[in-house]
């Protein structure tokens, strides 16, 4: 069980986001408030023995959406608040967001503007006191115009930024800038196809972090990228891609690569009250730590909804994914290859209008042909949500 001053403080944090919940549901309708509090049990076995574990967290969540004439604004906003009852060194809070604005001009001439922010500990890799937090940023604004019927000629530009709280060799905090051109063809059906050619320009932010970004080594990249949205139904969708990759550096060109990313996805009702959602993809990348490998990952995942009567809701969530390491670009032999499978079981249950209660099983299973690298993992947590 919680100990008494971990129960209290997180007493302490929902009951502030209850009562500014409160003050914040006066306003204007667009603004929606949630608190949510969650306890999770989390048991991980390693090769030196296992970790056991209970974790509270409470969430604060903020979400705004509003249509002013061709414009629409929304925001998701959530602050969410760990504590951990054995490794209170693990403590940390996340403060995470993303806002869009769909802006026109015409309605042939329209865009969008994005902004993301993601923070999450990153346990593998601790190089000071408490989680090394890592936090990605991503900023975009594109455009489209409607040339003539169909044909649409879109462009836009976007930045990317990771960094680690703590220096770390084996993820280099980055920045990327990249600029893209395409063309997109929308059928009556509601389908639509686009081709985009993507230049990006990267640099490593984090001197000496790694042998090979010492330099201050920076790359560039470019793709071109194909994609498909065929609708089936309203209800009933599928897409696809594949993209074609050449990357090379200023400095250390034993790091360049190329290849293709290729991956789809869809969603398909199977009755008013099930669905099927699945994904594939498959995507190639370079780990510099301790020396310089490319990776392939491959991964595959499914999930099936379920919903049972007019206030319950199953949902099974299943994961498989391989990563493979190797000395070339081009090999076709592993040096190194992991896998995990990830199995997840939640019954949602609205409990009202504002009320939501939910529980949840995972099971983790990770292997690696790299000594010391497998483990397997068990959480079982209860939440709840209020809505105002």
């Amino acid at each position: 069980m919680m100990s008494v001053s971990m129960g209290r403080r997180l007493g302490m944090i929902l009951f502030t986001c209850l009562f500014h919940a409160g003050v914040s549901a006066q306003d204007a309708s667009p603004l929606t408030v949630t608190a949510a509090y969650t306890v999770e049990s989390d048991q991980t076995g390693y090769p030196a023995g296992t970790v056991t574990d209970q974790v509270g967290k409470a969430e604060l969540g903020l979400l705004f959406h509003t249509l002013q004439g061709l414009q629409s604004f929304d925001v998701d906003a959530h602050f969410d608040n760990y504590q951990y009852q054995t490794e209170t060194d693990q403590d940390h809070t996340e403060a995470n967001y993303t806002a869009g604005w769909k802006w026109a001009v015409t309605p042939r001439l329209t865009g969008n503007v994005d902004a993301m922010q993601a923070e999450t500990p990153r346990a593998s890799a601790i190089y000071g006191p408490g989680p090394n937090r890592q936090t990605q940023t991503h900023y975009s604004a594109d455009a489209q115009y409607e040339v003539d019927g169909p044909w649409h000629v879109i462009a836009g530009v976007s930045q990317d930024k990771h960094s680690s709280q703590y220096t770390d060799p084996s993820n280099p905090d980055t920045q990327s800038n990249s600029e893209d051109l395409g063309l997109r063809y929308d059928f009556s059906s509601g389908s639509w196809i686009r081709l985009s050619v993507i230049s990006v320009n990267g640099n490593y932010l984090s001197d000496g972090t790694a042998a090979f970004a010492a330099t201050g080594d920076s790359y560039r990249q470019l793709e071109e990228d194909l994609r498909l949205h065929w609708l089936l139904r309203a209800d009933t969708s599928a897409d696809a891609y594949i993209t074609q990759i050449s990357r090379t550096d200023q400095y250390n060109t034993q790091l360049n690569f190329s290849g293709f990313n290729y991956g789809a996805s869809g969603n398909w009702a199977i009755t008013q009250r099930s669905s099927l959602v699945a994904g594939y993809l498959h995507e190639l990348s370079i780990d510099l730590e301790p020396a310089a490998l490319f990776t392939t990952r491959d991964a595959l995942n499914w999930g099936v909804n379920w919903q049972i009567g007019n206030w319950v809701q199953l949902q099974l969530r299943q994961t498989l994914e391989q990563l493979g390491f190797r000395v070339q670009p081009g090999d076709s032999t592993n040096v190194r290859q992991d896998s995990s499978h990830d199995t997840s079981l939640a019954l949602v249950w609205m409990a009202g209008r504002r009320w939501q209660v939910s529980a949840a099983v995972q099971q983790q299973e990770h292997s690696s042909t790299l000594a010391g690298q497998g483990y397997t993992g068990q959480q079982i947590s209860l939440s709840t949500q209020l809505s105002f």
